[in-house]
């Protein structure tokens, strides 16, 4: 089990994204020029930096993890994870001042996966997806068989099924090597574009690729992480890795 959510977190995983919530509760992030009313801040992000969130967004996205609506508390948390590690000092004041449990989780949630993917940004990238050649009736193109639960294909709306024409403006040539060749030659954070035939239809998405990481390095950053959280965000112990009992009414207190 415990393998499991590690290989998760090396593939970005952020939990399946929930219908987007309003404006209000969303704040949107600044161009990638930086134009707006306030100073961005500066950070490097899942989306390749192409993203950058002002103290005031990132304030109201911390707000919204409290929001009684599941859905915005969900949406925070995904766009939390992309302002990185700018958004640390801001959930570390948090997570020390709120009386909610499951603010507090969803915090170390948070500061996990920013840890995790930013350390491990060197390497090959990693789409998340299990494939095999297309039929050779069909031109040199690849056919999705699989998509891994919180990668980065999951996220750009690869479906299994699907066939694979191109990469950034060039086909896919040479079979499953050539495809490989060109997911791995590009690093993680990057963003690529892809045209998609499902369907008989042809759609052009885009995805963040993440990091590739053996189980072993997994561990190791696994038991780095722990005492790294303790020493910066709680030193006190309040946050605790199981949830409480659900007869423990008093739980949303401690």
């Amino acid at each position: 089990m415990f393998i499991s959510v590690l290989l998760a977190l090396s593939a970005v995983a952020a939990q399946p994204p929930a219908e987007p919530s309003s404006p209000a509760s969303r704040p949107a992030p600044s161009d990638a020029t930086g134009a707006t009313a306030e100073t961005p801040v500066a950070s490097s992000n899942a989306a390749g930096a192409e993203l950058t969130y002002t103290p005031e967004q990132i304030s109201e996205l911390i707000k919204a993890l409290g929001d009684p609506d599941w859905s915005t508390r969900q949406r925070a948390s995904d766009d939390l994870f992309f302002a990185g590690p700018a958004a640390y000092p801001p959930l570390k004041e948090e997570f020390r001042r709120t009386r909610n449990y499951e603010v507090r989780r969803r915090i170390h949630y948070i500061v996990e996966l920013i840890y995790f993917f930013h350390g491990q940004k060197q390497g090959n990238g990693f789409l998340g997806i299990q494939y095999n050649a297309a039929n050779p009736l069909e031109g040199d193109r690849i056919r999705v068989i699989r998509v891994v639960p919180g990668s980065g294909a999951e996220r750009a709306g690869l479906r299994a099924g699907d066939l694979v024409l191109s990469i950034d403006g060039t086909r896919i040539s040479n079979g499953t090597d050539g495809f490989r060749r060109m997911i791995e030659e590009r690093k993680p954070g990057t963003r690529i574009a892809l045209v998609v035939l499902r369907d008989q239809r042809s759609l052009q998405l885009s995805a963040v690729l993440g990091p590739r990481r053996s189980p072993d390095d997994l561990y190791k950053m696994r038991e780095r992480f722990v005492p790294w959280w303790r020493a910066e965000f709680d030193p006190d112990g309040l946050f605790r890795e199981f949830d409480p009992p659900s007869v423990d009414r008093a739980w949303t207190l401690e």
